[in-house]
């Protein structure tokens, strides 16, 4: 079996729900603040920090002092992703919602460069997606807390600031505005405690062969897998969805890999 990278990304651009109020006074970065304007598109949310969690340590990425975004191109981002193809040689890389959010935001973060999307786009397709697998299983989406209470494990969604307050409702669409106001310290732990999960969840699936969850009314749920690559688990066969309303398709996921580039929700599952 391969050792496992588990790796996940917070978004740098603040996207507001209705109702939310920010004071950019705050501000310690360049953010970029969006409405919740019904038709709002951007082309990109930008990463302000990644983390990459093996059986080593948690290695952080992030933008530069000061600035909210890692630069498009930089030598930052040439590192991450560098390192991501390197493990990819010798780990089994894992997300959840890879496919779909932070593998495309890092093919447009290469600022256009060739050798790094063709990078960026290789790990995606080798890597293993767990959301992305039980989404090809079920058709529908899963949030990553419902998997880790399977394990009795749980998210961080408590961090602390730099003036003592305690947040204990914490989630990753909040990720931006605390890093905005120089709160790094409190996005790492939640990003590390995102990470780390996630390998315990994946050691699990390896160890047992199952990948196991709760619905959303404390139903439980496993299917047998092994932690597949994503051009493995796209050939499982499409279930039926007809009782669902709208229901998600695949292309949802990876219609970015085949050239056709839409808008990005940061708002992660």
């Amino acid at each position: 079996m391969n050792p496992i990278a588990a790796f996940d990304i917070e978004s740098a651009d603040i996207f507001l729900n209705p109702g939310d109020m920010v004071c950019p006074a705050d501000f310690e970065t360049d953010v970029r603040i969006w409405g919740p304007e019904k038709n709002l598109v951007s082309r990109n949310p930008g990463i302000s920090v990644a983390g990459v969690a093996t059986e080593l340590t948690t290695a952080f990425y992030e933008s530069d002092p000061g600035r909210q975004r890692i630069e498009q191109g930089s030598q930052m981002y040439q590192d991450l992703v560098t390192r991501l193809h390197n493990l990819s040689q010798t780990h089994t890389i894992v997300t959840w919602n890879g496919l779909k959010f932070d593998f495309q935001v890092l093919a447009q973060e290469a600022g256009g460069d060739i050798k790094y999307v063709q990078m960026v786009e290789e790990i995606a397709e080798s890597h293993c997606d767990l959301m992305y697998i039980i989404f090809c299983h079920k058709g529908y989406y899963l949030a990553l807390d419902q998997a880790l209470q399977r394990l009795e494990l749980s998210k961080t969604h408590s961090v602390a600031l730099r003036d003592g307050t305690i947040i204990n409702e914490m989630y990753g669409g909040r990720a931006p505005q605390l890093w905005a106001q120089g709160e790094r310290d409190a996005v790492r732990t939640y990003l590390k405690g995102d990470v780390e999960t996630l390998y315990k969840l994946a050691e699990s699936v390896q160890h047992t062969g199952y990948l196991s969850w709760f619905s959303s009314k404390g139903k439980p749920y496993s299917i047998k897998t092994d932690l597949i690559p994503v051009s493995e688990a796209r050939e499982i066969p499409t279930p039926d969805t007809s009782w669902m309303t709208d229901p998600p398709i695949r292309a949802d996921f990876d219609s970015w890999l085949t050239g056709e580039k839409e808008y990005v929700s940061p708002n992660l599952l």
